[in-house]
């Protein structure tokens, strides 16, 4: 049998070590960006493609599973990738935002006036959509264990614009899925989704 855990289990499970973090390093978001950088450059290796150079984006939501993305997002730009977060919400964390700038990454926002219920024009452009279909990984840092009911406004139309676009293509042309905690828009005890979900392969 596999042993499942709730999302306030794992709630409770964080708290003692969020309690006593006084900065990123060393804390639980830096361990967590750290192990999913790692695994970014895993599947990159896996497929054949050099870390120098990659092209890796992250959709970004708010709260610590956008952070854990925009750390690990920055760990990548340090080795050489070429990292971009698109920013779904005007609420991003911002220590992990200026870490992507100072390792050299960048950030698109296609939330730009109204927070998560706003569709900027780069989304309906198809910049972004481009931009991550064209990339070699795709994290998917939108929603965590946290998030409740399915994905809204920007995220929202991204997600489900991105996902017709991989299902269309073949294995080999689409960009790799890395949830940073599960599939966003998932419910994290039940399974249920609600709305549209990027499909990951990890």
């Amino acid at each position: 049998m596999i042993e499942a855990y709730t999302a306030a289990d794992v709630r409770a499970a964080e708290e003692p070590f969020l309690a006593r973090e006084r900065s990123f390093h060393g804390g639980l978001m830096h361990r967590a960006a750290t192990a999913l950088a790692g695994q970014v450059r895993a599947e990159l290796r896996a497929r054949g493609h050099h870390v120098y150079g990659a092209t890796v984006v992250g959709l970004v939501g708010p709260g610590n599973n956008g952070g854990d993305a925009l750390h690990a997002l920055a760990l990548l730009a340090g080795r050489g990738v070429r990292a971009t977060a698109v920013l779904t919400t005007t609420t991003v964390h911002d220590e992990g935002l200026a870490a992507l700038r100072a390792a050299g990454g960048r950030a698109v926002s296609v939330a730009p006036d109204g927070g998560q219920d706003a569709i900027g024009a780069e989304v309906w452009s198809g910049d972004a959509l481009a931009e991550a279909f064209a990339a070699d990984v795709v994290l998917d840092g939108l929603l965590g264990i946290g998030g409740r009911g399915g994905l809204r406004g920007a995220a929202a139309v991204l997600v489900e614009r991105l996902q017709a676009l991989n299902d269309g293509a073949p294995a080999a042309a689409r960009p790799v899925v890395v949830a940073v905690d599960l599939p966003s828009g998932t419910g994290a005890d039940d399974g249920t989704v609600p709305g549209p979900v990027l499909h990951a392969d990890v």
